[in-house]
């Protein structure tokens, strides 16, 4: 009763592809496990036009596979807006992102069960990352920053192998904020966001940013989630002046120089991080959508026939 009442869920698998493509091994393996679970499922594939993936290619898959979706975004997009634009077109009641080669597609059923089973949000930490010594020592000042300093709630060396419900989706979808770091809400789920150790199933497929637009997504994250650094630099102005009355009252003409170092070195600093948030504000209350989407297309079969009137064909 419990396996038929699992095969029942409607499962959405997402494979947000960067500027990798995904060949029929692939998606044989993960259409094979998932038919092996479940009734109905869809996948989705979100991609920009900065990957491989031609028209021909992708009209190819589209005519070969059953129930998939593909979704593609203009110009170059950092992998969360593949996957939030992906959220915002699947349909299932479980959504589970994946990397192609990279994360197990096996264990997809486990993931789904702990879902159900406990209304988390579940995110993966794989156990093996190679990473270099550059970018460990950039994550894990990164981190550190995020949960002791700045009261961000990230998880720390994770991938995009996750799984959600359909309400916590929808809270992504319907969040207002132009930039949805989905791993710091911890509160869109029920039961909050857990994170489970994994062994990648093939590690040189690991997704990997360039250092610029890891810097750049880093200051997204702190200007999207934390007002601290506002905080620290006005208390940090407002010192700099008690210190300047006292040191005017003192008389102290031997350390002018290094005085007005300190106070330049304070001022540029606050001017810059002020209008950093001024930045992420102008760009929160613009009318823009935080991507565009080029075209959305289905399969020929989208799903079977016999349940094709009990589904929606978008998230609501």
């Amino acid at each position: 009763e419990n396996r038929m009442r699992k095969r029942e869920l409607f499962i959405s698998v997402v494979l947000p592809l960067g500027k990798q493509l995904v060949d029929r091994t692939y998606l044989d393996q993960l259409y094979k496990t998932l038919a092996a679970h479940y009734v109905t499922f869809e996948v989705v594939l979100a991609y920009d036009t900065t990957c491989a993936l031609t028209p021909e290619v992708a009209q190819d898959i589209l005519q070969s596979y059953r129930s998939l979706r593909v979704v593609q975004l203009s110009g170059s997009n950092i992998v969360e807006s593949l996957i939030v634009a992906a959220l915002e077109y699947v349909i299932g009641d479980v959504i589970v992102v994946a990397s192609p080669y990279y994360d197990p597609v096996e264990m997809i059923p486990t993931l789904v069960q702990q879902v159900e089973d406990s209304q988390s949000m579940l995110i993966g930490q794989p156990e093996s990352l190679n990473l270099g010594l550059v970018e460990r020592l950039s994550r894990n000042m990164m981190y550190f920053l995020c949960r002791n300093l700045l009261a961000i709630p990230i998880v720390p060396h994770t991938s995009q192998f996750m799984a959600l419900n359909r309400s916590t989706a929808n809270s992504i979808n319907q969040a207002k904020a132009k930039f949805r770091y989905f791993k710091t809400l911890a509160g869109i789920a029920l039961g909050g966001v857990r994170s489970f150790s994994y062994q990648p199933a093939n590690p040189e497929h690991r997704l990997r940013r360039p250092f610029h637009v890891s810097f750049k997504f880093a200051l997204q994250l702190i200007l999207a989630n934390s007002l601290r650094p506002l905080y620290v630099f006005g208390t940090l102005t407002f010192l700099t002046a008690v210190f300047d009355i006292g040191f005017a009252f003192l008389g102290a003409s031997e350390m002018l120089p290094t005085v007005l170092l300190f106070n330049m070195a304070v001022a540029a600093s606050t001017i810059a991080v002020v209008v950093a948030y001024l930045g992420h504000l102008v760009i929160e209350v613009q009318d823009r959508p935080p991507f565009f989407v080029v075209e959305v297309k289905d399969s020929i079969e989208r799903l079977d026939r016999q349940i094709r009137l009990n589904v929606v064909d978008r998230a609501k």
